[in-house]
């Protein structure tokens, strides 16, 4: 009755809503009661109620409220707050009615804050940050590319520079600040430990608003400041999450303001995405209700009048969104105390602050100093402040910052710190360039369109003096501020440097302004200013000035000028291109601007030694050595007006050579700036002091020219700048290695003669040249000084061909021995004393020495020859010879007889052995042998008589010494047996040993030497014997073995000789006793009894122990031999017998020892032998192959497996690399217990899948999380083997398969739906795994919904449905057909949605309900429950009537007369009744029963025509069919004569082509040719009569049913191919109606569906009876006019600019190809537009290629071509050959382009290539693509080539083209991943190419 009456059950949300608002309008400003208020409460509570009720009403704003205040008057609620007891410093509240009860919620829905929070947000502006994307994302994003250290500080400095700030301080504050006076409770956290900063300038209002932008900082158009790159500020997000600053300043708006900011919108309940900072004002009134919150700024102790102290509260936890680093305070000290060692480094070139303080403050509020540093400048330099351009606004001044007037200046820096620590510092600056528009064009344009903004401003720092240690690492590379990057150079440098974006570096991407801006701004600033600063140090280092000359001695000028020079740049020390780069343009700079930076330093006289080298400014270190003086100069490269320039030396050359030509006057810089050059610029050759240059130099003493050699000529060598004989030598040398010496030795000044007077070389003088010019000592000057001898010698062709000097020969000495020496001397049998005192008369023990050097360098230069390998061979036998022939007559030949010289003749030598070349003590001078005399070459060490000649025997030649021993052996044997002799014998071995190997010496001769002593000490002879020498063991044990085998075992000696001829004698001979153990223990181990063996073994141990802590490749190979030995030993006796050790496995082994395979004996089972018993070959490690043996070996019936394989499991994971080799098949090995799930009720009716061993593999196994979607379709792989490593490993997907998933989640949904006895919690707790699965998981929704698997658990049925079965807001269940969505997995909704619920209920919804019934009902009459659902179901289709038109199901079930449910479409509708009694009983179909019978109040006909076409039932009145009676008698009216000639006048039927061709214009489509003849033959096939009266006769199924009169009938026949419309009209027909009549004739002939056509169609019909108004009338409503010449154009289009109509597209090629010049071509419409190709269907536009513009080296689908786009004006653009498609119409055979280029036309069709030759045209396609650089070029250009090779282009070929797809996308892959690919054929595995093809 209730709801007859209309009355509700309850309250709307609009009507509780009314009321309250209605309050303000009764009320007023008047005084509620507490009545009234306690009512508006209640009202109140009743609105936020039916909020909740009603969702649709829920987002009705409240902010018109009135609540009253504590006062009773109603204020809006925006003004409104909560008193909270608080007691405020000042503000006026309008606080809540304590009588208005209202929860949290409701005050956080009506936004009604705390007076607090009310107070503080009137006392604040919010502040945003400039971003589109998530804050938190954007900061964190950031970070990644600015590391945590302490670059951090430098952005605080730069900021703090960039203010004006003088001073800084940086605070850790350790302190835990109070909490109870504070904004908010929430920022209770920030009150911890923090990092405080400050200094003493204050914010501006731009800074403030500058703060607030990320990486959008202003400082970006401000060309004078430093922080210019976006980091700045967000770099303190690395310590913190909510930073802070107070601020104060004349500038600083309202004096004072904090701000705070807040990018996870925590602490601050204010704080919202769009704005989550907070800007606060009113300080004063703040600080005396908040204190607390004002503690952490220091204010009474940092700030005064001005200044900025900024709090950074450390980060705690890991929970932020920007890093997940924990900031503690020992990190934050680690953090300073690095910033710390940087700190002096920062002051060199900051431009304001002066101070930089370290400080800290303790828990007790103490403020320390921890460390400070600060500066001081001898003038202050304010000159990169002056241009600011930037900060005036100047925009057109800032485009030509480049070109600023030139600007230099230097000034002296003291830097101190509280360590005491000081240094002084030059620091030269320049502010643009020397030379004007030098700059680049592409930096140039990049100023003009404001992409730069930078100051051509670059400095230099030179470091005079320190009282500490600095190394290279001090040498700053500075953007105002030091970059965590260093140059190699000697000085710190500073410039405006375009930087990367975290300031770690110089920008260095090749081939953009901003790399091409710093490589300008270090030539034309940098460089400059490096130039000078370092001439500065040079005139400060040499203070006599720059060009002059000054005295000093050797000893300063080098201490100043290695200090000068390290101050030079030197590439080699440099790895970065842009300071290498500059180092090259520094010296160019230096040489072309004539610099003085070259020293030449001249020394008065020549050091003692003689030494060689590159540099000459090293003083001699002997302290006896007097100081030398010298000159030092200084000179430009190459001076003006000079021949010589400055010349350096490069090779070692005697300091002698380079003295001597300082001296000559030669201009030689002896410094390393030489090599520096030479290294910075490769390809400049700079003038180095060669022989050449040299003999040039020496060439002018007689030229006129300023800088010419000075020479002194005809004077005693000592007379002149040589000084000395030997530097005539040196210099003579050195020249005459120039390969134009032969021809400029004439005139040349350097002929020094044996009288010590120095001349020049002349043909008309030739002198003698000989080593042995003092054989004839009266020829003195006719022979060339001695000291020459041997560079002429060098030369000798050369001075010979030159006829400046001559040979002098043995013949002339043998001429000239008669006046010398006397007749006694020629003697047969002479024997000559010589006295062995020094005496002057010939012969002498000197004069004798020189004869026989003469002798046999006459014997060399006559019979040497060159030999292959470039040395010398002398024929001595015929040298020998030659020497017998002119002297074997002469008594020359030197013997010792009773240790007394003699000479015999020379043809008696033979007689004598040569032992000189031993020491005096050596036994061979006890033999019993004549000895030759021993002539020592002393400067040479060796013997002067050569033993090639053969004179005599020497020991030089040790086989004939061997001879001479083995010819007396036996007097030999007996010699070294007497007692005190046996050092001989040692001896004699010694010597034998060092030559033996050399002179492969006769073994068997050696052996039958008696003179070998054994271990007893007895000499023998080791014919037919082995030897064993052991050098430290004792063999006593071993003496039987060794003589059954035939071993000798001698004494060891320490001697490498003896030794070295033992091991000569018999190479098994061994001395080491590893070696022994090798050789003779171990294999004769069995032969000793057990406690022998024992001590071997344990000596052996001893032995090998330190081989643990090497690997095997340190093991000597006496080591590694032993152990070798020792694995085949059998020594451990198990079981009675001896075993080797390999088969022992290694108990302490876990794997070993889990598997159950360890088998060590007890004995041996002892940590002391296991590392011995791991040599000797235990197994003690798990080898790959044994490991996957073990794994084989796991069943899932062992009690232990699980615990078998946690240990493999771990031993794997610990051992990833050593078992590396067989991971690819281990992951194939099931020894992995699976992972279960804990829910047996669910278990028990859907198991878990188990393999055929019960355990699992990594390769079929997943991941543990997956359990509840994948338990009975998959393995589940146990949590212990599936750490992160082992994950990567294996590859183990971290997705589930989908199929699986599908499977598993069908199945469980249906167990679950059917079972009984799963408890609701369980269900629940599974399901929402699933659902977060699937909230994850999206590609697989179509499965389920497809599927219609019961998904979605309905707790309040405790039923599993479809989520097509569900909604989410529902009027009403219609169980169990639609459901209301369970808000008890309300987080799940969007996974719903995708499953098929739906939001709310729609027609489609419902219509879908009515399927379901029909699907339930069986076709069956409908049963009461069913009929109920039906009856809602339509309730609900017909709640939603202006939707009906739109339902999209296939089908839809109406109920009929019958009971049943039938189609729709199937069934019918009286719409009249004389029709329906007329068929009553002869229908067969079924008759919609109504909704009048359901008590639904719908008209029938209404819902059908709101019905879609094909779903609407037939009306009777359209099935029933009408026949015209009989033509009847045919009349003529006015009308009907009207209507006839305009149905038959052309201007008719164009007008109906004009209509149609407009609409389809309107579509971009128009009117064809063909379907405007389609058009006009219906139209000319209508036809019109006139009856005085139509009859119909009325029909159903073929029976009449009746007969009717009508105004007019239209009648469709067809008789063959013609279709003929007839339209009758009776005589008496309204006029009014023909319009519409002949509207529906055109709709039914033309079959129009478009209601706008037909609105345009009856336009013309009502102007049938003024047909010349037709076209008068469409023009008036804007139809487009159409002719017969436009359709026949259409079928031949080529009209530039228009488009390609869609039946041509498929001939349209993918291919690359070249194109002709007039070609008519297509390309995609986006290019003619914004240039963006989007995903919208391809429109192609019609072209012509004028001409190629020109070709691409990389490929010809990048060649550039000019085409026309057709218009009045002839509209041309450049595009790229892969923009343009080819027209190529394509045969059922090969593909074959219509115009092909001559490479495609000398190549075979596609189809002839081998699949393999199509892989290497795809790969090099692909390269090609590859090396473009723009990404969406590349990516258009990889979907031609994939369209080129889609299956679908090529139906053909399909199989193979699939093939060559997925090649394609595997090359694309690799290269995505960074790999490389080569342009050979190979094996390309294919990986991921869907997912690549789906992005494209």
């Amino acid at each position: 009755m209730l709801e007859t009456l209309g009355i509700k059950t309850s309250f709307t949300y609009g009507a509780v809503l009314e009321v309250l608002l209605r309050k303000k309008e009764i009320y007023g400003l008047q005084e509620l009661d507490d009545e009234e208020v306690k009512q508006v409460s209640n009202l109140l509570s009743e609105l936020f109620k039916s909020k909740e009720l009603e969702s649709e009403c829920s987002e009705m704003s409240v902010s018109s409220l009135h609540l009253p205040d504590t006062k009773g008057h109603l204020q809006p609620v925006n003004k409104l707050c909560v008193d909270d007891g608080e007691q405020l410093s000042s503000g006026q509240f309008y606080c809540l009615h304590r009588g208005i009860k209202v929860s949290q919620t409701m005050l956080e829905w009506l936004r009604i804050k705390s007076k607090t929070r009310k107070r503080l947000e009137e006392s604040s502006n919010r502040l945003h940050f400039g971003q589109s994307e998530p804050l938190t994302t954007r900061l964190r994003n950031i970070l990644e590319d600015y590391p945590c250290d302490s670059g951090i500080m430098k952005e605080m400095l730069q900021n703090a520079d960039d203010a004006g700030a003088t001073k800084v301080a940086f605070i850790q504050d350790l302190r835990d600040l109070p909490k109870d006076k504070l904004f908010d409770k929430e920022w209770a956290p920030l009150q911890g430990p923090a990092l405080t900063v400050f200094n003493n300038k204050g914010f501006t209002a731009r800074d403030l608003e500058s703060i607030q932008d990320l990486g959008n900082s202003s400082k970006k158009e401000d060309p004078a400041s430093t922080g210019q790159y976006g980091i700045g500020f967000n770099a303190v997000y690395h310590l913190t999450d909510p930073p802070s600053f107070l601020t104060k300043g004349p500038e600083v708006p309202h004096g004072e303001t904090i701000c705070m900011f807040f990018p996870h919108c925590r602490y601050d309940p204010g704080a919202t995405r769009d704005k989550p900072g907070i800007q606060l004002v009113n300080l004063p009134d703040l600080r005396k209700d908040h204190p607390h919150s004002f503690l952490g700024y220091l204010e009474s102790q940092l700030l005064g009048d001005e200044g900025t102290v900024m709090r950074l509260p450390l980060r705690t936890t890991s929970n932020s969104e920007i890093s997940k680093n924990i900031v503690t305070n020992y990190k934050l000290s680690e953090i300073l105390l690095e910033f710390q060692k940087e700190m002096r480094k920062c002051m060199l070139f900051l431009r304001n602050i002066r101070e930089i303080h370290i400080l800290e403050v303790n828990k007790a509020g103490e403020i320390n100093t921890r460390y400070w540093v600060k500066s001081a400048i001898s003038k202050n330099c304010e000159m990169p402040n002056r241009p600011l351009l930037g900060k005036k606004g100047n925009k057109e001044s800032r485009k030509h910052l480049y070109d600023t007037e030139m600007e230099r200046e230097a000034y002296k820096m003291k830097i101190s710190d509280s360590n005491k620590k000081e240094s002084n510092w030059y620091v030269a600056q320049q502010l643009g360039a020397e030379t004007k528009d030098t700059a680049p064009e592409i930096v140039k344009d990049a100023f003009s369109h404001g992409n730069l903004s930078l100051l051509p401003h670059a400095s230099v720092a030179l470091l005079m003096n320190s009282n500490m240690t600095l190394n290279e690492s001090d040498h700053t590379t500075s953007c105002y501020l030091p970059l965590p990057v260093s140059s190699g150079l000697p000085f710190s440098i500073n410039g405006h440097f375009a930087l990367t974006s975290s300031r770690r570096d110089l920008w260095n991407d090749v081939g953009d302004a901003k790399a091409a801006w710093n490589n300008w701004l270090i030539k034309e600033v940098l460089v400059p200013v490096a130039v000078h600063a370092l001439d500065y140090c040079r005139s400060n280092t040499f203070p006599a000035g720059t060009d002059s000359a000054g005295l000093m001695t050797e000893a300063e000028y080098c201490r100043r000028v290695l200090s000068y020079y390290k101050r030079l740049p030197d590439s080699r020390d440099i790895h970065s291109q842009h300071w290498k780069n500059l180092t090259k343009w520094f010296y160019e700079y230096v040489r072309e601007q004539q610099m003085f930076f070259f020293d030449v330093f001249i020394p008065e006289s020549d050091k003692n030694e003689n030494v060689t080298t590159s540099f000459a400014y090293q003083p001699s270190n002997k302290p006896c050595e007097r100081p030398r003086n010298g000159v030092l100069e200084w000179h430009a490269f190459r001076e003006d007006g000079c021949e010589f320039p400055v010349y350096f030396v490069h090779d070692k050359i005697s300091h002698k050579i380079v003295n001597t030509l300082l001296r000559l006057g030669m201009k030689v810089c002896t410094g390393d700036v030489s090599w520096k050059m030479a290294s910075a610029d490769p390809e400049f050759t700079y003038p180095v002091l060669t022989p050449a240059t040299s003999l040039g130099f020496l060439l002018s003493w007689d030229k006129d020219v300023i800088d010419k050699c000075k020479y002194v000529l005809g004077h005693n060598v000592k007379q002149t700048p040589f000084l000395e004989c030997g530097n005539v030598h040196e210099v003579l040398a050195y020249v005459s290695q120039d390969q134009n010496f032969e021809t400029s030795i004439i005139n040349l000044p350097l002929l020094l003669t044996n009288d010590s007077v120095l001349r020049h070389f002349s043909v008309e003088k030739p002198v003698f040249v000989s080593y042995y010019c003092t054989l004839l000592p009266d020829l003195r000057e006719q022979f060339l000084h001695q000291a020459l001898i041997s560079k002429i010698y060098e030369n000798y062709k050369n001075f010979k061909d030159a006829v400046v000097v001559k040979q002098f020969t043995i013949e002339d000495l043998s001429a000239h021995l008669s006046s010398i020496l006397d007749s006694s001397y020629t003697c047969e049998d002479a024997m000559v004393p010589v006295p062995m005192k020094v005496v002057s008369n010939i012969p002498n023990l000197d004069w004798i020495k020189n004869v026989w050097k003469f002798i046999v360098h006459d014997t060399e230069e006559k019979f040497g020859t060159k030999n292959n390998s470039g040395g010398t061979s002398v024929n001595w036998e015929k040298g020998r010879q030659y020497i017998l022939q002119y002297l074997g007559n002469w008594a020359l030949y030197p013997v010792s007889v009773n240790r007394l010289l003699h000479l015999i003749p020379v043809s008696k030598t033979w007689k004598a052995l040569d032992y000189t070349s031993l020491p005096k003590d050596s036994v061979f001078r006890s033999l019993p042998v004549c000895y030759q005399y021993m002539l020592c070459d002393e400067i040479h060490s060796r013997l002067v008589i050569p033993n090639n000649l053969k004179l005599a025997a020497t020991v030089e030649d040790p086989q004939a010494v061997l001879k001479i021993l083995y010819e007396f052996k036996d007097a030999i044997a007996l010699h070294v047996g007497r007692k005190g002799n046996q050092e001989h014998a040692r001896e004699i071995l010694g010597y034998l040993g060092q030559h033996c190997r050399k002179h492969s010496l006769c073994t068997q001769q050696i052996s039958s030497l008696g003179v070998f002593q054994d271990v007893a000490g007895q000499f023998c002879s080791l014919t037919g014997k082995k030897l064993i020498v052991p050098k430290f063991m004792n063999l006593c044990s071993m003496k039987q073995i060794a003589l059954n085998n035939q071993f000798v075992i001698l004494k060891f000696t320490m001697s490498d000789n003896i030794c070295a001829l033992y091991s000569y004698i018999d190479e098994g001979c061994l001395t080491e006793d590893l070696d022994i153990y090798a050789r003779f223990i171990l294999p004769h181990i069995a032969d000793l009894v057990v406690s022998e063996r024992t001590i071997h073994l344990k000596h052996l141990k001893y032995l090998l122990n330190d081989l643990q802590y090497k690997n095997e490749t340190e093991w000597t190979e006496s080591q590694a031999q032993v152990v070798s030995v020792l694995k085949r030993t059998k020594f451990l006796e198990v079981n009675g017998s001896l075993v080797t050790a390999d088969i022992l496995y290694d108990p302490s082994n876990r794997v070993f020892s889990v598997m159950n395979v360890a088998n060590v004996p007890e004995e041996w089972a002892t940590y002391e032998w296991r590392d011995f018993l791991n040599l000797a070959g235990m197994v003690h490690t798990v080898t790959p192959e044994k490991f996957v043996e073990f794994a084989h070996m796991l069943k899932a019936s062992d009690t232990e497996v699980k615990e078998k394989s946690k240990v493999l499991v771990t031993h794997l994971e610990e051992n990833c690399d050593a078992l590396r080799t067989v991971m690819t098949r281990l992951k194939e090995v099931e020894f992995l217990v699976p992972h279960t799930v804990k829910i047996s009720a669910l278990t028990r009716l859907l198991p878990h899948y188990k393999t055929q061993s019960g355990l699992v593999s990594y390769s079929r196994g997943y991941l543990s999380k997956f359990k509840y979607v994948l338990w009975s379709t998959a393995s589940l792989l146990p949590v212990y083997a599936t750490s992160g490593r082992l994950i990567k490993e294996f590859s183990v997907s971290d997705t589930a398969p989908e199929d699986k998933v599908v499977q598993h989640i069908s199945s469980l949904c249906q167990v679950m739906k059917d079972a009984e006895d799963v408890e609701e919690d369980e269900a629940e707790v599974v399901m929402e795994a699933v659902y977060d699965y699937l909230l994850n998981c999206s590609a697989i929704y179509d499965n389920f919904k497809q599927s219609e698997v019961p998904l979605i658990h309905i707790p309040s049925h405790k039923t599993f449905v479809p989520g097509s079965f569900v909604v989410k807001n529902l009027e009403e269940e219609i169980v169990p057909y639609l459901y209301q969505g369970p808000s008890r997995y309300g987080k799940y909704f969007s996974a719903f949605r995708a499953l098929g619920m739906e939001q709310r209920a729609g027609v489609d919804t419902y219509a879908q309900v009515l399927k379901r019934v029909h699907q339930a009902s069986q076709q069956q009459e409908l049963h009461p429950e069913e009929t109920k659902c039906m009856i809602v179901a339509l309730k609900g289709l017909l709640r939603h009537e202006l939707h009906i038109k739109n339902l999209s199901v296939e089908v839809l079930y109406l109920p009929t007369r019958n009971g049943r449910l039938f189609k729709s479409s199937a069934i019918f509708v009286a719409d009249n009744q004389e029709l329906m009694k007329a068929t009553e009983g002869k229908l067969d179909e079924p008759l919609f029963v109504g909704f009048a019978a359901l008590g639904i109040p719908e008209n029938n006909s209404d819902f059908v025509k709101r019905l879609p076409t094909d779903l609407r039932p037939k009306f009777l009145s359209e099935v029933v069919q009408e026949e015209l009676m009989s033509d009847g008698e045919q009349v003529s009216t006015p009308v009907f004569v009207q209507l006839k000639e305009v149905l038959d006048s052309h201007s008719f039927t164009t007008a109906v082509l004009r209509v149609i061709n407009h609409m389809k214009v309107r579509d971009a489509v128009g009117l064809c040719q063909t379907e405007k003849q389609e058009i006009v033959a219906k139209i000319n096939q209508i036809s019109v009569k006139q009856l005085k009266e139509v009859r119909v006769t009325q029909r159903l199924h073929g029976d009449e049913i009746g007969v009717k009169r009508k105004p007019y009938h239209i009648q469709e026949s067809n008789t063959g191919s013609d279709h003929t419309f007839t339209l009758y009209l009776s005589q008496y027909i309204p006029g009014d109606i023909i319009p519409t009549v002949l509207t529906q004739m055109f709709k039914m002939l033309l079959d129009i569906k478009d209601t706008d056509l037909l609105w345009h169609l009856s336009c013309i019909c009502n102007c049938f009876m003024k047909p010349h108004d037709i076209h008068r009338c469409l023009d008036s409503i804007g139809i487009k006019d159409y002719g017969d010449l436009n359709s026949s154009f259409e079928l031949y289009k080529t009209d530039l600019g228009s488009y390609l109509e869609e039946r041509f597209l498929y001939l349209l090629d993918n291919k690359f190809g070249q194109f002709h010049e007039g070609e008519i071509v297509c390309m995609k419409k986006y290019l003619c537009e914004d240039g963006r190709e989007t995903d919208e269907d391809d429109i192609y536009i019609i072209v012509e290629v004028l001409h190629l513009e020109s070709k691409s080296a990389l490929c010809k689908m990048m060649d550039i071509y000019e085409i026309s786009v057709g218009g009045e004006e002839g509209c041309h653009a450049l595009v790229k050959a892969h923009q343009l498609y080819r027209f190529v119409r394509k045969s059922t055979g090969p593909v074959v382009a219509v115009m092909q280029s001559d490479e495609e036309i000398s190549s075979h069709p596609e189809e002839e290539f081998s699949e393999e030759e199509l892989h290497q045209r795809i790969r090099q396609e692909v390269i090609q693509i590859w090396q473009v650089n723009d990404d969406r070029e590349r990516r258009h250009l990889l979907r031609r080539l994939m369209f080129q090779w889609h299956p679908d282009k090529n139906p053909h070929r399909i199989e193979l083209c699939t093939r060559l797809v997925q090649y394609l996308q595997s090359l694309v892959g690799q290269l995505e991943r960074g790999e490389t690919i080569s342009t050979s054929i190979t094996t390309v595995y294919w990986a991921s190419w869907n997912i690549w093809w789906c992005s494209l």
